[in-house]
């Protein structure tokens, strides 16, 4: 009888965790849910600048897209908006704030696809700043400067659909070990010349 006891008291203390367990991960899902919420917020923001900056680059709008595109450079810290930021400062004329964002773009990718042009850029602008004489007049562009670059893909493990799948599988996993323990697996009680054992 005391053995009965001891199972049905292990047998509910093991339920009784297995439900503190399960809530426990549903509240951790909760958190991962807002959290991922926010920072899919912050993407969509960080977009909408993107989107913002390439019209108002396009229009040749190039002070409010270099805006822009800073936006979008301190939601994502995405190398490719510190190029279109640098982009759009020297075709607005603000040369500092160009060299600044080039220098920024080529510590940030220094193997980044936009690299010659970056340095080739931050060269000429340099030279022309220090050279003596009247303040050169804004940049024309030599050739027609390249189009924005696109922000880069994020890996599958910043995306919420694979944190919600996670999440799925661990709940599924605790509810099945808790099903499992929970089940009986009574072992028969064996006679021996000693007594009877019950497990």
């Amino acid at each position: 009888m005391h053995g009965r006891r001891l199972r049905q008291f292990g047998r509910s203390t093991i339920v009784s965790c297995g439900l503190l367990a399960l809530c426990g991960l549903l509240a951790a899902c909760g958190l991962l849910v807002a959290r991922t919420a926010r920072a899919q917020s912050a993407v969509d923001q960080a977009r909408e600048h993107y989107r913002k900056g390439t019209a108002a680059y396009n229009l040749g709008h190039y002070a409010e897209a270099a805006r822009e595109y800073e936006a979008t450079y301190e939601l994502t810290l995405d190398p490719a908006a510190l190029f279109n930021t640098a982009q759009a400062y020297r075709l607005s004329g603000e040369t500092q704030k160009a060299i600044a964002a080039y220098k920024g773009y080529l510590r940030a990718a220094p193997q980044g696809s936009q690299r010659e042009v970056a340095q080739q850029k931050l060269d000429e602008l340099t030279r022309a700043g220090t050279s003596p004489g009247p303040a050169p007049a804004p940049l024309a562009p030599g050739a027609p400067a390249p189009p924005p670059m696109a922000p880069a893909a994020r890996p599958l493990y910043e995306r919420w659909p694979f944190w919600a799948a996670a999440g799925v599988v661990v709940v599924a996993a605790v509810l099945i070990g808790v099903v499992l323990a929970s089940s009986s697996h009574d072992l028969p009680a064996q006679a021996t010349t000693y007594g009877a054992m019950t497990f």
